[in-house]
């Protein structure tokens, strides 16, 4: 990349690396047998930063050896652990100084000689993620040397090297930046180079001869042994089981996630076969659930099973879980039946509704939905009847009665309805000179003329749960008319 032939620079050289065999065809020079992916280049550089060449440093002594056999010394090379893997060769080399020149130091603010070579891997188009690790192979007699030497031999893990015995393979990746070991250099998801820093005499350099440094090692492969971790929709990340409630009827669980790519699916629970489970984590009922008739096993509304997630290499992290189904109270059928007098009955009771309704000569009722329970903004609708005009008042249950001879109608309220002002509008409480209450709309009031009939707005009572005027109770969610007359 300088515009300088290889071979004019000491500090430069091109050669097969990846598997030994490779390796040896090019010096032999077949080059037809060496594929162009196994080619890389190796500069001493000048500098801590760049791409500058030494002007002194020569590199020398290149080899590829593989693992499988004897090694740099002698000594088997395969004590790389269970977790590790090597898909490239192990590649040795020395880099020493032209003459008597002494190598230049790239890294003044440390004590001992610093160098720093790199590496070209583009030609191997590996992608990021394929190495994780370097590790470098320390001799038994480079540990004999920095004992003779004084010179304390510690790996990055902090493991002091004593004795012979402790030969082989060691974690050589860097671990603060600029500092000794070796990091991968990425662009565009591959790694396209291997930087490595490497102080003479020191743990990564088995050549105790001072101002030479050898440097045998390779990248190395550390498959992924951490299980994925589970988010739930309870317990947090990591959770071993969860708990989520869901209304009967429904058949969304809840979606599952994970803190990498996985695949999901149920592992088991004396319930899980009521469940599925898709690829993105949607746990969801088959059937939807119904509080009054529960399928689970314990009968009880709480459903056992438990979901695995599977990441890339086949670890695993599984939850446990239970879904609790909770009751929903079917809706109200209140009924109503308009009355000669021009007053409408409310009532729960369908026959009554019925008969109101033929009595009164065919008059329609019209059945209300009400809604089914109170919440922040629903209030109980009741129901009293004036004991001496008949008179018919409806109102939330703590309303103020026009009159004291009012008396309930009905034990319990009819129904759920809005507060005022917070439905689609409100009813109100109109009555006339007699004491007579209609119950409906300001627009609903215009159409039957109340105003002209001597009736007065006393103001609003509740409001409408849907946008259907002309009904004395609107807390509803369909409308249907009686037939018969």
């Amino acid at each position: 990349g300088d515009g300088v032939a290889d071979a004019n620079q000491n500090a430069v050289t091109t050669m097969a690396w990846t598997r030994q065999d490779y390796f040896s065809n090019a010096v032999q020079g077949q080059i037809e047998q060496v594929p162009e992916t196994s080619v890389v280049t190796v500069v001493a550089n000048q500098l801590l930063e760049g791409t500058e060449v030494s002007p002194i440093a020569q590199l020398i002594n290149f080899d590829v050896l593989p693992v499988s056999r004897g090694g740099f010394d002698g000594l088997p090379m395969t004590n790389l652990g269970t977790n590790v893997s090597a898909p490239w060769d192990a590649l040795a080399f020395s880099i020493e100084p032209l003459q008597s020149l002494g190598l230049i130091d790239v890294d003044a603010s440390r004590p001992g000689l610093q160098q720093r070579v790199t590496i070209d891997i583009s030609r191997a188009s590996v992608l990021e993620g394929d190495f994780q690790a370097y590790y470098k192979w320390i001799s038994a007699d480079t540990i004999l040397a920095a004992a003779q030497a004084g010179v304390p031999l510690i790996t990055f893990d902090n493991v002091a090297l004593v004795s012979t015995s402790q030969a082989g393979w060691y974690d050589f990746t860097q671990r603060t930046p600029n500092g000794d070991g070796a990091r991968f250099v990425s662009s565009n998801g591959k790694i396209t180079g291997i930087e490595l820093i490497l102080t003479d005499n020191a743990f990564g350099d088995i050549d105790f001869t001072t101002g030479r440094l050898t440097d045998p090692g390779m990248p190395v492969a550390r498959p992924d042994t951490v299980p994925p971790i589970i988010t739930g929709p309870s317990g947090g990340p990591g959770a071993l089981s969860s708990l989520k409630s869901i209304p009967e009827n429904s058949r969304g669980v809840f979606r599952f996630t994970a803190d990498e790519a996985v695949g999901w699916s149920l592992e088991g629970g004396v319930d899980a076969p009521l469940f599925r489970l898709d690829a993105d984590g949607n746990l969801s009922f088959i059937a939807a659930p119904n509080f009054e008739a529960p399928a689970d096993a314990g009968r009880d509304n709480r459903y056992d099973l438990s979901i695995k997630a599977v990441d890339g290499t086949g670890n695993v992290a599984t939850q446990r879980v239970t879904v609790q189904v909770t009751d929903v109270p079917e809706p109200v059928p209140m009924y109503r039946a308009d009355l000669r007098s021009g007053d409408r009955l409310l009532t729960l009771d369908l026959a009554g509704a019925q008969s109101a309704a033929r009595a009164e000569a065919g008059t329609s009722g019209i059945e209300f939905w009400v809604m089914p329970q109170p919440t922040k903004t629903l209030v109980p609708l009741a129901a009293w009847r004036n004991l001496l005009t008949g008179d018919l008042f409806y109102a939330p249950t703590d309303a103020e009665l026009p009159y004291a001879c009012y008396v309930p109608v009905s034990s319990g309220p009819l129904g759920y309805v809005p507060s005022a002002g917070q439905g689609a509008f409100d009813l109100h409480l109109w009555m006339d000179a007699r004491g007579i209450t209609q119950i409906v709309s300001r627009d609903t009031a215009v159409q039957m003329g109340l105003s002209g009939k001597g009736y007065a707005d006393l103001g609003a009572l509740f409001g409408s749960a849907a946008q259907v005027d002309g009904t004395p109770i609107v807390g509803l969610v369909g409308i249907e008319t009686l037939s018969g007359g």
